[in-house]
């Protein structure tokens, strides 16, 4: 995909954020996948960053302690 812009990196990672305005009820998504996601890693005592894949598109990096 074309990946979530820079500057919107820190508001995706909010519950309930969604940047598709095309996507509604019914086709799914709520907004709360990478808000889960980050807040589990969190928990666990890690990190979740988000950035700009070389080849275009998003890439997330998790870090968990041992």
């Amino acid at each position: 995909g074309p990946g979530i812009p820079v500057d919107q990196h820190e508001a995706v990672l909010k519950p309930y954020v969604r940047l598709e305005t095309s996507r509604n009820r019914e086709t799914g998504g709520t907004g709360l996948g990478l808000a889960v996601a980050d807040a589990m890693v969190r928990q666990q005592g890690g990190s979740l960053s988000l950035h700009e894949a070389e080849s275009g598109g998003l890439e997330v990096q998790l870090h968990l302690p041992l």
